[in-house]
Order: C-alpha cells, then structure tokens, then sequence
C-alpha cells in the first residue's frame, strides 16, 4: 500500500497503476563462452536474479515490481537459437520491469530511480558481484570472466629501501588485499 490508498495493486486489480519501463546498461562482461541459448537463458537467470535483489536492496524497486532481461550481448532473449553469437560489440543488457502501484503514486519518480540505479557504477558492480557469486554457487557454466581495471596510489609507503624480495613480497602484498576485497 501507498499512500491513501488502502489497497494492496496486483496485476489483477481493477484500479491503480500498471507501469511497465524498459531501459539499458553497459556492463563489463566476457560473453563470447555465451554458446548455447540454454547458457544465454541461465545468465538471464542470474542477471535477473542480481538485479532484483541490488534494487531491492537499495530500496528501488517497489514491491510486487518484476524484472525482465530482453536483450543479453546484442541476442534477443525470445528469438534466441542455437549457437548464439553474442556480439563482441554490445555489452549491454536490456530490460523491462512492471510494476503495479497506487493509482496517486509517483510512477515517473519511480521509474527514474530505477534507471539511475542502474546507471550507478556502484549498482553495477552490485549486479556483477551477485551474478559471479550465483554461477560459482549453483550450475558450474564456464561463461563468466569479468574485467576490470583501475590505479591504486599509496601514499606515505617508500619502497625505495627495499630490496628485489621485499618489493615483490609488498607487491603481493597489496594484490592479495585487493582481491580479498573485490571477492
């Protein structure tokens, strides 16, 4: 319920608001291992899956509200067919999601915090974390390799008294931390 309205909106309601948006985002994925329209439909799974959870997480999605991935690396989910040929241009993942809210809710503020959402890095990075931590939890599908990149800078930290060992053990040092931290 929203509102005055003292009503739960369903897809089965005869009053209140059926709001359906669709939109896009980039995301840094390899899926050129995408093969099979049943490997295209199990990453679907789990972007859909990430999705709803990171925006629900953040307190973007209404309740009730569904997600629906229609376009995966350039290959429409509904007309798929065996091999699929992921294009190695098209990152992006397109979606639709339905919503039903009250009839005096604010669909358009609703909508927009939806698209910012998943236009925020963070949420992106959200996404991709849930995606990779389902596939290695559930059907082991070779499909997922994720690339990223970016600069550390340390400051107040002066190797230049180390030694050949000492330098590489510190370089380990911050790989190790900086992987702990992003699985």
């Amino acid at each position: 319920t929203t509102g005055t309205n003292p009503f739960t909106v369903t897809a089965d309601s005869t009053s209140g608001l059926e709001v359906t948006v669709g939109g896009s985002f980039d995301i840094n994925f390899d899926f050129t291992q995408v093969t099979t329209v049943a490997d295209l439909k199990l990453l679907a799974t789990y972007f859909t899956n990430a999705i709803t959870s990171t925006l629900d997480d953040e307190g973007n999605l209404p309740s009730g509200a569904s997600i629906e991935l229609t376009t995966i690396c350039g290959v429409d989910l509904a007309t798929a067919t065996d091999p699929v040929e992921c294009s190695s241009t098209s990152s992006a993942i397109e979606y639709t999601s339905t919503m039903y809210l009250a009839h005096d809710a604010d669909a358009e503020a609703i909508t927009t915090s939806i698209s910012d959402a998943l236009s925020d890095p963070t949420t992106i990075q959200g996404v991709t974390s849930a995606v990779i931590a389902e596939a290695s939890a559930g059907v082991s599908v070779p499909l997922i390799q994720v690339t990223t990149s970016g600069s550390l800078s340390v400051t107040n930290f002066d190797t230049t008294s180390f030694t050949a060992d000492e330098t590489a053990e510190a370089f380990t040092f911050f790989d190790d931390a900086i992987l702990e931290t992003l699985v």
